[in-house]
C-alpha cells in the first residue's frame, strides 16, 4: 500500500488548522505548527511532502520562514503553498517570487485546496523522478553497467585529475593494469551469466581491497585498472597489489559451483615510470604482458626496456 503524501499545515490559529485538515484529513498525512520556529523544527524533524503556511504570523511570517527553507538544500526542494486573507495581486507575485509554488485565499474552498495539493504534489513528483532519471542517466554515462565500477571514460578523467594533484604535492602514485586468468573457460564451460556474475564479484572483491580514495574501473572485458592516489613506493604499491591478487585467486561461489581465477597484474608508478597518462598506461601494459609471458598469476613492476604487448594487426 502507497504511503500517504505527509502534509504540514502551518497557522497560528487553531480554527484555521482546523478547517484545512477537514478538508485534507482523509487523504494525506498531517502534521501542525502554529508558529514559524515551530514548523521549522518539525521539518528538520521530518521533511514534509508539501507544506501550507500563513503567510500573516506573529514573531516570524511566512515570508520569513520561506526564506529559511529556501536557504537550505535539505529543504529548498519542498513545494510551499501560501493560504493566507492576503488577496491583493502584489501579495500573490510577491509569494510567487519568494519561491512558493502557489497561493491559496482564504477563506478556503475546501475542493480548490484538495485540487492545489494533489496538482502540487504530482508536479513534485514528476520532478523527482526526472532527477532520478537524469542522475541515472549520469551514472550509466561513466559507470561500467555490469559491475557498477568507473568506466574508462570516468578513469581516464580520475587519472588526469591524479596526475595533475600528484604533480601539485609531488606526491607518487601508482597505476595497476589487472587481467583475470583463466576467465575465457568460465564463459565457455558455465555460460555467459555465471561469468558475468564471476566479474562482478570480482569488482567487489578488489574494491575491498584498496581504499576509498582509490579507484577501480573495468576497461571492458576482463581488464580493470586500479589508481592508488599518495602511494609511498614501489614496495607499498606492490604490497596492494598482491593484497589485490591472493584477493582474486580464492574460490568463487557462482550458482552453486566453485570457480576458480587468477589475476595477472602490471604496475607502474608516477613519475618514476610515466610523466603523462600515455606513457604511464602503456608501461602498466607492458608490465602486465612480462608477467603474462612468465606464467600469470603475479605482479609485474614496470623495468625499463620491457616490451610492449604485441598488437593485432
Amino acid at each position: 500500500m502507497t504511503p500517504l503524501a505527509h502534509l504540514l499545515l502551518v497557522d497560528d490559529f487553531a480554527l484555521n488548522l482546523e478547517v484545512l485538515a477537514a478538508s485534507l484529513a482523509e487523504r494525506y498525512d498531517l502534521q501542525f505548527a502554529t508558529s514559524g520556529p515551530q514548523a521549522l523544527a518539525l521539518v528538520r524533524q521530518q521533511a514534509p511532502d508539501l507544506i501550507l503556511l500563513d503567510v500573516m504570523m506573529p514573531g516570524m511570517d511566512g515570508y520569513q520562514v520561506l526564506e529559511v527553507l529556501q536557504g537550505d538544500p535539505a529543504t529548498r526542494s519542498i513545494p510551499v503553498i501560501f493560504v493566507t486573507a492576503l488577496s491583493d495581486s502584489v501579495s500573490e507575485t510577491q509569494a510567487l517570487a519568494a519561491g512558493a509554488v502557489d497561493f491559496i485565499h482564504k477563506p478556503i474552498n475546501p475542493a480548490v485546496v484538495r485540487a492545489r495539493v494533489q496538482l502540487q504534489l504530482e508536479l513534485s513528483q514528476r520532478l523527482i523522478e526526472r532527477e532520478q532519471a537524469l542522475q541515472q542517466m549520469a551514472f550509466q554515462a561513466y559507470h561500467d553497467s555490469l559491475t557498477g565500477l568507473p568506466n574508462r571514460a570516468l578513469f581516464q578523467d580520475r587519472l588526469r585529475q591524479g596526475l595533475a594533484l600528484a604533480r601539485r604535492k609531488q606526491s607518487q602514485l601508482a597505476l595497476l593494469f589487472l587481467d583475470l586468468d583463466r576467465f575465457k573457460p568460465v564463459n565457455d564451460c558455465h555460460g555467459h551469466a555465471a561469468g558475468d556474475a564471476l566479474l562482478q564479484q570480482a569488482a567487489r572483491r578488489m574494491s575491498a581491497s584498496v581504499r576509498e580514495s582509490d579507484t577501480v574501473a573495468r576497461l571492458g572485458g576482463d581488464e580493470f585498472v586500479l589508481l592508488l592516489h599518495g602511494i609511498e613506493d614501489a614496495a607499498a604499491a606492490f604490497q596492494v597489489a598482491e593484497k589485490v591478487r591472493l584477493a582474486l585467486n580464492q574460490p568463487f561461489v557462482v550458482e552453486g559451483r566453485l570457480l576458480s581465477i587468477s589475476a595477472t597484474i602490471g604496475l607502474a608508478l608516477h613519475p618514476e615510470h610515466g610523466s603523462d597518462a600515455l606513457e604511464l598506461l602503456c608501461h602498466t601494459d607492458s608490465a602486465m604482458y612480462q608477467a603474462k609471458a612468465s606464467g600469470r598469476n603475479q605482479v609485474q613492476l614496470y623495468q625499463p626496456g620491457m616490451s610492449a604487448r604485441p598488437r593485432r594487426p
